[in-house]
């Protein structure tokens, strides 16, 4: 067993994955840059994978250049990959900040790992991953696209860019309005009569507790907008309130949620 990290670790990690027996890798995140920091052969048959596509911290375009040979598995946060004569266990994820190509580097994390050869362990190791690789799904081209749409602009761990409306809309996708609090409130009818005056009713009896629960004084639940059947209303959210009917949009103005749960206060 060889105690390695930092740069020496990302040299091991490159070593083995070009190896040419069947090579076993179950790596949690793989970044944008995991194919150049190991110039790992993506369309080489004796390979099988694991990773983490949840919530988009796989890069997707990455995942899926590997084709049916990779799946996933939700909690997978292991970093291990084996051959028949070496395996290597460590912290690093298949990313540049987990892979180093100096030694003291200042903007990768501080990585470490040991290089196991002994038969009875290699044996262990391979054991575990056939498990976890029979237990883990494969993964649609409907996975890559909600990953791709959870992935957060320019990859994870890079500084948060605001953009404006119309270029979130055309480059920036769902995680962008999820960044920034941002949703669509769409309706066809507004309220009825009826409707607004058991809104009136129901501020007037309940005023003490609305006025408490969202710090607003009385005196401004006019100004305030209702929305009918729509539970799960986003709390601190900027809404971008429009009409929509016959296929067009119209009557367009913004408007911001308070910070407060429904579901918690009961109204």
């Amino acid at each position: 067993m060889k105690f390695v990290h930092g740069a020496a670790l990302t040299r091991e990690i490159s070593k083995l994955v070009k190896a040419r027996s069947l090579l076993k890798v179950a790596v949690a995140y793989w970044g944008q840059d995991a194919l150049n920091r190991t110039m790992i052969n993506t369309k080489r048959g004796n390979i099988r994978l694991i990773c983490c596509l949840k919530g988009g911290k796989s890069d997707p375009d990455v995942v899926r250049r590997f084709g049916k040979r990779i799946r996933q598995h939700d909690t997978l946060h292991a970093k291990v990959i084996w051959t028949s004569r070496r395996a290597i266990v460590s912290s690093a994820n298949m990313s540049s900040n987990g892979l180093p190509e100096e030694e003291n580097s200042l903007d990768g994390l501080i990585e470490a790992g040991v290089v196991l050869t002994d038969p009875l362990e290699l044996a262990k190791i391979s054991d575990w991953f056939d498990g976890k690789y029979n237990s883990a799904r494969g993964i649609t081209k409907a996975d890559l696209k909600k990953a791709k749409d959870a992935r957060p602009q320019g990859g994870w761990g890079q500084r948060v860019v605001k953009r404006g409306l119309i270029q979130a809309l055309r480059t920036g996708g769902p995680q962008e309005f999820k960044q920034q609090r941002i949703a669509f409130a769409l309706w066809r009818e507004p309220m009825t009569r009826a409707q607004q005056a058991s809104v009136r009713k129901y501020l007037k009896t309940n005023s003490q507790k609305v006025e408490h629960v969202l710090k607003l004084d009385r005196r401004n639940f006019s100004r305030l907008d209702q929305y009918l059947e729509w539970d799960d209303i986003p709390a601190n959210t900027f809404l971008i309130d429009c009409q929509y009917l016959r296929g067009k949009i119209g009557r367009i103005y913004v408007t911001k949620t308070f910070d407060y749960v429904k579901a918690r206060n009961g109204f």
